[in-house]
């Protein structure tokens, strides 16, 4: 039930870079993919609910990345 969970995070932090920064921002589905932990995925997709750029969604990622399990 969790890895549903996480690839259902996985997706929706895919649709909402989309969405808001175009097809050019799935570049970093990459950097999300390794991340397991239920937590910091709902905290990346919270925050690039908030982002105003693709360069703040980035960021947003990247600091995450590393709390990533």
């Amino acid at each position: 039930m969790e890895e549903g969970r996480e690839e259902g995070l996985k997706q929706a932090i895919s649709d909402i870079l989309e969405i808001k920064f175009g097809v050019g921002a799935l570049g970093l589905v990459h950097r999300v993919e390794p991340i397991t932990s239920l937590d910091v995925l709902k905290e990346i997709r919270a925050g690039l609910k908030q982002a105003q750029s693709l360069e703040e969604a980035e960021a947003l990622i990247l600091a995450h990345a590393r709390e990533r399990f």
